[in-house]
């Protein structure tokens, strides 16, 4: 008989590795061992998981499973960017629109660039915090990271989410059977947070990615439970990530 108690599950990684990807299938394959399905038939389901990943890149954000509870840590820094600018989260999760879309410091207005803008960028702001920037610009990815990460963390500690996070807790514990699965964990304090609940860790590397490593080094990967590479097609990935699961959903 299994016990309903809520396994916590945190993927990291260097950018462009995978981690929500991964996340996405990992969380499919252990809600369908949940649903005591063979491996064979796991398998024909994903092969319609890794096209719906080619159709939307954040699949795992808007998927809803019985037994897995897809969440973000990021999610309450963009709430609090999303009001300031009073604009739909979904915006700050896509890439090209953080990069092409400029916030006037002047009215907190959304624009698309223009060469004539004046330029600012979150060290200027974090140099000269008191100055009042006006007729000035900065795109939406470095005003998303200078307000909800940048600022906040000067002046409430690098954890400040997580506290956040902790004392809203309550209004999710609803969930409490299956897996809690964060597919965005950035930073050690994010891993200190899922370990301190007896939490896995997952860490994804793409040797043949050379983007930067949003704040996670080399000397963390003792941290990890699991190092999966997701070189290749997703398709071809599925034995990687069954075996993962199985071990998971194996000793639970």
């Amino acid at each position: 008989m299994e016990m309903n108690t809520v396994t916590v599950i945190g993927i990291t990684g260097h950018r462009g590795s995978g981690k929500t990807s991964i996340g996405y299938l990992l969380g499919n394959i252990l809600n369908s061992l949940r649903r005591h399905h063979t491996k064979e038939e796991i398998f024909e389901d994903y092969k319609d998981w890794c096209d719906t990943i080619k159709q939307n890149n954040n699949a795992a954000y808007d998927c809803s499973l019985d037994y897995v509870y897809f969440d973000e840590f990021g999610e309450m820094p963009k709430s609090f960017v999303a009001q300031l600018l009073g604009i739909d989260m979904s915006i700050l999760d896509n890439d090209t629109l953080k990069d092409t879309m400029y916030i006037n410091m002047s009215n907190f207005k959304m624009y698309n660039y223009d060469e004539t803008f004046k330029v600012i960028t979150a060290d200027d702001i974090l140099s000269n915090i008191s100055k009042k920037w006006k007729d000035t610009y900065i795109s939406l990815r470095e005003f998303a990271k200078v307000f909800s990460i940048d600022i906040m963390q000067r002046f409430f500690g690098s954890d400040v989410w997580l506290k956040s996070r902790r004392v809203n807790e309550e209004k999710w514990s609803y969930f409490n059977d299956g897996y809690k699965l964060f597919s965005d964990v950035k930073t050690k304090d994010e891993i200190n947070y899922i370990k301190d609940q007896h939490g896995i860790i997952i860490r994804t590397i793409r040797p043949s990615n050379r983007k930067t490593n949003n704040g996670i080094t080399n000397t963390e990967n003792a941290d990890s439970d699991f190092i999966i590479s997701t070189e290749g097609q997703l398709i071809d990935l599925f034995d990687k990530i069954y075996d993962i699961a199985k071990q998971i959903y194996d000793n639970r």
